[in-house]
């Protein structure tokens, strides 16, 4: 109702009543003439008065009616603008859920006896280290991910993608400092989707670049099994109701005897190894569940140009090719005295002796500055390992938790050089007890040992121990940060004494200790 039509209605109101009073006024006999202009003009002021005050209403009436569709219109757009920030939001919050972080990276530097940045300790024929207080280095890695989500009822592959980049720097080594030195790089990139097998929705492909590793010792961060490398496979697949398998095609370069070497490549392609890897696992057994590992593996061999950065020298190496297999038995109890405890026992022969994705010592012969020079120093179809192996993460009390692993290693090289030898023993035993004063203070204890008696590319058996003590208080700043400071002490044996155990500043020395400072977060 507006303010025209009120009017409207209140004028005929009012002429109808003024009509009707003269009208009757009129029709009275006994009315003199001055009485009726009296009665005609109080008719007149009351007429007037009523006027002005249905005026006044229908005014007041017209500012409630405008103020409520103001009103309205204004909640109308608060409401639109509320719902459009609301579908804004839940549109970010909807992409943000597709997105995927992780990462980890250690800090940390230490000084010898002299002052000077410290290098680690480390048994010279051994594959490991023990870390603690042991690792003057900056390492880190940062994953990206994207997901799709979608729902298994989709009938569309859910898919994944990761890509890992990988920095590290060692403030010993000058050469990190240089310009054409690269310290980043690419350790993973790869997608893997599953909802893919309608009758196997569980099974994932993945095709890329990625670890393909068990998980390692970690107070020596030893990777006991690393097939990590570029190709493609299906993992979880169902054969029954629990047991999965896993089943990949990878690639591994071929890494020279000469470690100093930088492969320059060939006309047929850069050397590697090929893998066919099996696993079987989720083999429930009582309380603990395992994993059978089959490997088969070939390099083509061939011939490949190189360059030494260190000499300036070029060489043509000649490799022959090589095939071989392995298999490995791990079993894992997710509940041992309230901890972890990892078992494994495996055997590689020939191109899968290292338990690798690549070669380590493919290389036959070679020759320099173009004169053939024949050497055959390696036949990598007569290397083999055996390797054993046991670590766990138990807790003792509240405040008290210990992690150990044992180690034993016995390994052909394939080195087929007359008057050397090609075998080594391996022992490795390390504990790390961690004591909480309460949820921010803690101290860590490390003590490790490594023996090897060892005649590989010698031309007599070596044989030495290597022990190490590390004292490390800490704060620990989340569930995964500790800020660290510590005293390291090793001791080695004489037949290491001039093999630069611990730097050059133990050089004829058979002990030593380093001091210095740790960060160390994932997330």
């Amino acid at each position: 109702m507006n303010k025209k039509y009120l009017s409207c209605m209140i004028s005929a109101a009012l002429m109808t009543f003024s009509g009707a009073a003269i009208c009757q006024n009129a029709n009275a006999a006994t009315t003199t003439s001055s009485d009726y202009q009296a009665q005609l003009q109080q008719i007149k002021n009351d007429m007037a008065l009523m006027q002005k005050n249905y005026q006044q209403q229908i005014d007041k009436i017209s500012q409630q009616i405008k103020q409520s569709e103001t009103t309205k219109a204004e909640n109308k757009k608060s409401a639109m603008v509320a719902k459009t920030q609301s579908t804004t939001e839940a549109s970010e919050l909807d992409t943000l859920k597709h997105f995927a972080y992780g990462g980890y990276f250690r800090s940390g530097y230490g000084v010898n006896k002299n002052g000077n940045a410290m290098s680690p300790f480390q048994n010279p024929d051994s594959p490991t280290k023990y870390r603690l207080g042991n690792e003057p280095d900056t390492y880190g890695e940062l994953i990206l991910g994207y997901n799709s989500l979608e729902k298994p009822d989709s009938g569309k592959p859910n898919w994944q993608s990761r890509v890992r980049v990988s920095y590290a720097y060692t403030p010993t080594s000058s050469v990190q400092h240089q310009e054409s030195t690269s310290n980043l790089w690419i350790s993973e990139a790869y997608v893997s989707a599953d909802n893919v097998l309608a009758s196997d929705p569980g099974a994932s492909f993945w095709g890329g670049q990625r670890f393909y590793r068990l998980d390692q010792s970690q107070i020596n961060d030893f990777y006991f099994l690393d097939m990590s490398g570029v190709g493609a496979g299906v993992q979880n697949l169902s054969l029954g109701d629990e047991v999965k398998l896993d089943v990949a095609f990878i690639g591994g370069p071929d890494i020279p005897a000469d470690y100093t070497a930088e492969y320059l490549g060939t006309d047929h392609g850069n050397l590697s190894k090929s893998n066919l890897d099996f696993q079987i696992h989720n083999i429930k057994m009582g309380n603990t569940h395992s994993r059978i590992w089959l490997n088969a593996s070939y390099a083509a061999g061939g011939t490949a140009d190189s360059y030494n950065s260190s000499t300036g020298t070029t060489a043509s190496y000649e490799t022959a090719a090589a095939s071989g297999f392995g298999v490995g038995f791990f079993n894992y109890a997710d509940n041992f005295f309230g901890g972890k405890n990892t078992f494994a026992i495996m055997y590689g022969h020939g191109s899968s002796a290292n338990f690798k994705a690549g070669t380590d010592q493919l290389t036959l012969g070679y020759s320099t500055n173009n004169t053939p020079i024949t050497i055959n120093n390696y036949d990598l179809n007569k290397a083999y390992t055996f390797r054993t192996l046991d670590f766990f993460t138990i807790p003792l009390s509240k405040q008290w938790k210990l992690t150990t692993v044992g180690i034993y290693q016995h390994d052909r090289n394939g080195n087929i050089t007359n008057g050397q030898g090609h075998t080594r023993d391996w022992f490795s035993f390390g504990v790390r007890p961690c004591y909480m004063f309460n949820d921010i203070y803690g101290l860590q204890f490390e003590a490790g040992a490594d023996y090897v008696n060892t005649d590989q590319n010698l031309p007599e058996k070596r044989s030495g121990t290597l022990g190490k003590l590390t004292v490390m208080p800490f704060i620990q700043l989340g569930v995964n940060t500790q800020l660290r400071t510590y005293l390291t002490y090793a001791t080695w044996s004489n037949d290491y004494k001039d093999m630069s155990v611990g730097g050059g500043a133990y050089d004829g020395d058979t002990n030593g200790w380093n001091a210095g400072v740790q960060l160390t977060t994932s997330w």
